[in-house]
Formats: structure tokens, sequence, C-alpha cells
């Protein structure tokens, strides 16, 4: 997921102030694949951190899991990368509803990447959201995605399946993983001023 988060800061286009990263409470990494041919069908999985509200340290992971049909004409595939930056209690509600549909159970708009953002993030949106596409897709269509937890690869992962998506992210559960530790460090890293 390091990679993934590499590949949004990158790109001028896409990059994500370190303001807007050191206000977040919450981050999910979506890496999704998107095939059509009349319909399409968008699928794929990625994890969840949040903040601890003292210590402002990010906590161990949550896996989640995504799917989105659609409909029109389209043709092609791609490989998508998004960043949902969790800004506040409207936009944690996506980890903690059984099934979450952004844009529907809460607004999500596309996240400033200006350097002048300081200002614009006072009321913002719940979720920003950054993405970065690669292969042809081409088409107009008209989706609706969802986004829900991983319980088997969570289960698998922490060799536990007892745990919710809520034990590992906010009932300090499970210890950070060491897996988990270069994508924290490349948070904290891409979270400094320059």
């Amino acid at each position: 997921m390091a990679l993934d988060l590499d590949l949004i800061m990158d790109d001028k286009g896409t990059r994500i102030p370190a303001v807007i990263l050191q206000k977040a409470d919450g981050i999910i990494i979506l890496r999704q694949f998107k095939v059509g041919m009349g319909l399409g069908v968008k699928a794929g999985g990625g994890i969840a951190m949040v903040r601890d509200d003292k210590t402002g340290t990010w906590g161990a992971p949550s896996f989640m899991k995504a799917g989105e049909g659609s409909w029109g004409l389209q043709l092609g595939a791609q490989r998508i990368v998004h960043i949902f930056l969790l800004m506040n209690k409207d936009g944690m509600k996506v980890l903690t509803s059984p099934k979450f549909r952004i844009g529907v159970d809460a607004a999500a708009t596309a996240g400033p990447a200006d350097v002048g953002v300081e200002a614009k993030i006072g009321a913002g949106s719940p979720i920003y959201v950054y993405s970065n596409a690669s292969g042809l897709y081409a088409g107009a269509s008209f989706e609706g995605g969802f986004i829900l937890p991983n319980n088997k690869s969570n289960a698998e992962f922490y060799n536990d399946g007892s745990l919710t998506m809520s034990d590992i992210l906010f009932g300090n559960k499970v210890d950070i993983p060491n897996s988990a530790k270069p994508l924290i460090s490349t948070l904290k890293n891409y979270s400094r001023e320059n």
C-alpha cells in the first residue's frame, strides 16, 4: 500500500498536500481494477487506518473490499488507486457502517492539490478523494459503488476470526504489525511540510 501512496504523491496532479494528511482522522487506500464491454465491473480491495485521538499516530490496518457495477457505453480496462481521506465524524462513518456508498452515505469531493490549501479545508468535505488511473477506459457510465470490511482477510491476517473492523481500528485489540510500519512511516514523511 505504501507504493500506492507513492503513486499518488509522485504525480503533481494528484499529490496530497501535507496539511490535508495532518488533519485526516482516517485513511482508506484502495486498489481497483475496472473492466467493461457494455456492462462494467470494478472490484478490488485495500486497507483502512485511523489516527489515535491522543497520540496522533496511525494505528493497525483493517482490510476493506470494494465493488461496483456500471451500465452505459464503455469499453476497456483500467487499474485505479483511490485514497479516501476521512476528515471528520461524518467521513469516519465509512468505517463504522457494514456497507458504505461514497457519495450516498457521505459527501465526497476531489481533494485539493494546490499549496495554498489551508484556507479551503476548514469546513470542507467529510471525505477527500485522490485517484490515479492507468490503462485505457472509454465511455460514460452510471456507477454505484460500495466499500465494506473484508472480515475474511482480517481474520487470516491477524489469525483471529472473532475480530471485527471496529476492534482493529477503534478497540486497540491488535498490535501494529511489522508489515504496516513502512506505510505508517511513508504517511508520516508525506505529512511533513516541505
